[in-house]
């Protein structure tokens, strides 16, 4: 009788056990699939981000090496160059390019549908472009070497920009500003610290080289 009671104790234990297990079970699965969500979430948006960036990074890239077709076609077709090669990296619509050629002419490219940009600026001054909410301002024209609010030096940029409307689940993790995706990069065309006593009209490459120095 005794060794029946205790064994109908125990099972009675195990099965209470089991029963507070799948309660705790019960009210911790939807903080585990809210977590799950929340990193899958951030993971989508990082992974959006990254894209962009790179896209953003390689436009800028043959920019540096390719200012010579900035000279040979003109900055409208430039812009046009460099807006096909954002497009080419695949990044899935919706998606906006915009390139913009030292304040004086661009292209926004959305959805593979170009628009030509016009936007009023003087293609050989210098400027000072900084971000200026969701886009950048180029500012007022200034003297060539200048120095901008920023510490850099105001001269001739091209601004590549890359950006797509999304909407997180849960927070923006500081990734998607407004419900938008940007990377963005400013690429000088012309600086004038060292021109070496040499200047001319149209659109000049970065001086790499140091200037040589005159011996007596």
């Amino acid at each position: 009788m005794r060794y029946r009671c205790f064994f109908h104790c125990c099972r009675q234990a195990a099965r209470d056990e089991e029963g507070a297990v799948l309660v705790e079970f019960a009210i911790a699965l939807p903080l585990l699939l809210l977590i799950m969500a929340a990193f899958a979430d951030f993971g989508t948006i990082l992974h959006q981000r990254l894209r962009l960036e790179e896209a953003v990074s390689a436009a800028s890239t043959y920019a540096v090496m390719s200012f010579e077709r900035l000279e040979e076609t003109g900055p409208a077709d430039f812009a046009a160059e460099l807006a096909n090669l954002l497009a080419a990296t695949g990044i899935r619509p919706p998606v906006t390019f915009e390139v913009n050629v030292n304040d004086s002419v661009g292209l926004r490219m959305t959805d593979g549908t170009s628009t030509p940009l016009v936007l009023g600026g003087a293609p050989e001054s210098c400027y000072c472009p900084q971000r200026n909410g969701a886009g950048f301002s180029f500012g007022p024209e200034l003297s060539c070497n200048a120095a901008c609010a920023d510490g850099s030096r105001a001269g001739r940029y091209i601004v590549i920009e890359a950006a797509r409307d999304w909407s997180p689940l849960f927070a923006s993790y500081g990734l998607a500003e407004g419900g938008v995706i940007r990377a963005s990069a400013t690429v000088p065309i012309l600086e004038e610290a060292e021109t070496c006593g040499e200047s001319g009209p149209g659109w000049q490459p970065i001086r790499r080289a140091p200037c040589a120095s005159s011996s007596r």
